[in-house]
């Protein structure tokens, strides 16, 4: 390059990041050209992200699939619009960013919750699987029998997401063991689950939820755990229990991940507590970029038919959300 001549801003963009930029964009659908203006904005947080847009037929209606046929076992299609005050009330809840106090017990609220929140989580859970193949597959390659924790797992989205991304890397357990911990672990195995999606026919999924506290620092059977997942719940953690003591009796080469609404501060500042805590008691940490974060950033997801006709409402706080940026932390006990 002339001495003289000027980098243009592309030039100047991957001298700076292209370095760091370990995260994904992951487009479910052809987007609106606003839509692509949005992924393309330099924020903090996507100057350091590898762009990956997909065109393939999107994932996302067939995760909204998942969700439709659990909750039709329990709430035939055309009773959808009874769910909705249910979903108004999510909305209100989620969105004053306070301190979250909503009625998982409640029947219509946890079949709303799988309906309008799990398909996209299946999807962020995913995509963070796919992100850490490199370390995952090695350590499950050859198992025969695999056990997956859920910290506040709810429904299970993390469940479905781990069974497609073993499909996806050719892995097929015999066994699958899974252990749901949640406060609300009663109504979930109840209510709204995904036990009954079959993903790999050939595989014993073996689903076992546990009620627990986290704020009660209760010890957690994770002694033969392969992987720990929370997902969207770092509010409910006291970071230090999180990493010194709940984990201190995993297994060596268990993978920890921790996986979170990115633009929400609290919360990512609780995921980089999380990440350094764990660094300093018995465990790897292994950065995706120089802050030690992983960045996944979904656009255009969409639902069903039915579900935007019978359950979603046309504008107001009850719309169909298409848009979810989120960040994860993961560590490899030593």
């Amino acid at each position: 390059m002339s001495r003289n001549r000027k980098m243009t801003t592309s030039e100047l963009f991957e001298r700076l990041f292209e370095p760091r930029r370990q995260g994904r964009v992951v487009s479910t659908r052809k987007a609106s050209s606003r839509t692509n203006q949005i992924a393309r904005m330099p924020t903090p947080q996507s100057m350091i992200q590898r762009q990956n847009n997909r065109n393939n037929p999107p994932e996302s209606l067939q995760f909204s699939q998942y969700a439709q046929e659990a909750v039709g076992r329990h709430q035939p299609i055309h009773r959808m619009p009874f769910l909705r005050p249910s979903l108004r009330t999510l909305r209100q809840a989620y969105d004053t960013r306070e301190c979250v106090s909503v009625d998982y017990a409640d029947s219509t609220v946890a079949l709303a919750y799988q309906l309008a929140y799990t398909p996209f989580h299946i999807l962020q859970a995913l995509e963070t699987f796919r992100d850490l193949t490199d370390v995952l597959l090695p350590r499950l390659r050859g198992q025969q029998d695999i056990e997956l924790v859920c910290l506040c797992g709810g429904p299970g989205a993390e469940v479905v997401a781990f069974q497609l991304w073993l499909q996806e890397v050719g892995l097929r357990p015999r066994r699958l063991q899974v252990h749901v911990y949640d406060l609300n672990a009663e109504a979930w195995n109840k209510y709204a689950n995904y036990k009954g999606t079959t993903i790999l026919p050939q595989t014993n999924v073996v689903w076992q939820y546990h009620t627990v506290d986290f704020n009660d620092r209760q010890a957690l059977s994770v002694e033969s755990a392969d992987v720990v997942m929370s997902m969207n719940c770092v509010n409910e953690f006291n970071v230090q229990p999180f990493a010194r003591k709940m984990y201190k009796n995993m297994k060596s080469a268990a993978v920890v991940v921790a996986s979170d609404l990115s633009g929400y501060r609290p919360n990512l500042k609780k995921l980089h507590r999380i990440r350094e805590a764990l660094s300093t008691s018995h465990y790897t940490s292994l950065y995706r970029d120089n802050k030690g974060m992983g960045y996944i950033n979904i656009y255009g997801f969409q639902y069903t038919a039915d579900m935007y006709n019978h359950f979603f409402e046309p504008k107001g706080i009850c719309t169909a959300r298409e848009t979810l940026r989120t960040a994860y932390v993961y560590a490899v006990k030593q």
